[in-house]
């Protein structure tokens, strides 16, 4: 009976709520949402969302919702336990003990017998997961062992990403620790900055496009410069919400614009916030919903790239946050348009509201400059991109008002 009442709440609540727009909430009932049960998001370069569930890896690919499991497609198994975008683009998938790689032809069954909860692919295509404490690689033999802790004075290793450079970060499960890998293999404790300005102990990490990496914990949020050595912390003096609030999740967004989830505890209201212009602007999401639909955890989050927030609510469903419709312009004021995407050949964009391309910058995943060139200030420019190779590439427009226009492009044969 309960969950019935519930169930209509939830769907009253989003009916009301489709006045303000700027959130939508997806459960089973109102979607092709196959389960609740959500460990993982992420976003392609294609702008594809891809939801890790117990029943199979949801695909929503323009606004089309696909379920993948056992019944259409190789997966072994529906229960899903993570996925993981690499630095060239391509999505692996942990379901059960075996890896995955998604390709246009479904999926390639890349490693069996692999033994964790949490995942992540470097820069050479090998495999990073955490088993019995620890850390280990995988090379064409088996597994190479890069951190090992006793059980009897170490938590399970939760969070692992991989910056351009192939560093390896990791954090310990909970309020636990952030270590880095770097190309010679040797683990090392990030603790302070040069300045002796503390790190906080991370909830969770997240790189933005200039490899730095932003950390969520308790009451805080923090901003690492790798290249500098500095840290950067935002808490109460920037906005009173961090005062009693833990952050939980944090994603940054294509214009390196961090989003995060807080709550005071596991079963309370969460907010969502922004980091904007040196300011901290939230929302209380009990404001828009019943008490009712958020009793529960923040589970998972990832943006898309047109700036949508996607928020998993344990028990709930998929909330999305649109934030072209909030009172805070977060998107460039310059509309504008991309193609062809992917490309073989060249890329044509073209601008509105009267402005002009002056000059753009071209980088690979790891970061390198391939492409750099002046423009005759134009509404509608081309650009020659034959010779680059197959890959991903980030391209950064600036117009003659100096705002800055970033977007991903696929370049194919």
């Amino acid at each position: 009976m309960k969950k019935q009442i519930k169930t209509i709440l939830l769907l009253l609540t989003l009916c009301a709520f489709q006045l303000n727009a700027q959130f939508t909430l997806y459960t089973p009932e109102n979607s092709a949402l196959p389960s609740v049960n959500i460990s993982d998001i992420v976003v392609d370069y294609d702008n594809t969302i891809w939801l890790a569930t117990d029943s199979g890896v949801v695909e929503i690919r323009n606004n089309q919702w696909v379920t993948h499991n056992t019944e259409n497609s190789l997966l072994p198994y529906n229960r899903v336990k993570d996925l993981f975008l690499d630095n060239y683009g391509e999505l692996f998938i942990y379901c059960d003990e075996s890896i995955f790689k998604y390709n246009q032809n479904g999926f390639e069954l890349v490693r069996n017998n692999v033994f964790g909860t949490t995942f992540a692919v470097d820069n050479n295509g090998s495999i990073l997961v955490n088993t019995n404490y620890s850390l280990l690689r995988s090379n064409q033999d088996g597994w190479d062992t890069l951190v090992y802790r006793p059980k009897v004075n170490a938590t399970l290793i939760d969070k692992i990403v991989v910056d351009k450079m192939n560093n390896v970060y990791y954090k310990y499960s909970n309020f636990g620790e952030l270590w880095v890998i770097n190309s010679e293999n040797l683990p090392k404790q990030i603790e302070k900055d040069k300045n002796d300005n503390r790190l906080i102990e991370p909830y969770d990490i997240s790189l933005d496009s200039n490899q730095n990496l932003w950390i969520s914990g308790d009451r805080k949020l923090q901003y690492y410069n790798v290249n500098n050595d500095m840290l950067m912390t935002y808490d109460k003096e920037f906005s009173s919400v961090f005062d009693q609030l833990l952050v939980r999740k944090t994603c940054v967004n294509k214009n390196n614009i961090p989003y995060s989830v807080l709550s005071t505890n596991f079963f309370d209201t969460p907010y969502l916030i922004f980091l904007y212009d040196n300011k901290i602007y939230h929302y209380n999401l009990d404001e828009y919903f019943s008490q009712e639909v958020f009793d529960w955890a923040v589970n998972a989050m990832a943006i898309d790239l047109d700036d949508n927030v996607w928020i998993h609510i344990s028990d709930v469903g998929l909330l999305k946050f649109d934030p072209s419709i909030s009172s805070v312009n977060l998107l460039p004021n310059t509309k504008y348009t991309i193609y062809p995407n992917p490309t073989t050949s060249s890329l044509r964009i073209e601008l509105e509201n009267d402005e002009l391309a002056t000059s753009y910058k071209i980088t690979d995943t790891k970061g390198k400059q391939v492409l750099t060139g002046s423009l005759s200030p134009s509404s509608s420019v081309s650009i020659d991109v034959e010779q680059l190779t197959v890959g991903v590439y980030l391209i950064e427009l600036t117009t003659s008002s100096g705002e800055m226009i970033i977007d991903k492009f696929v370049k194919r044969d």
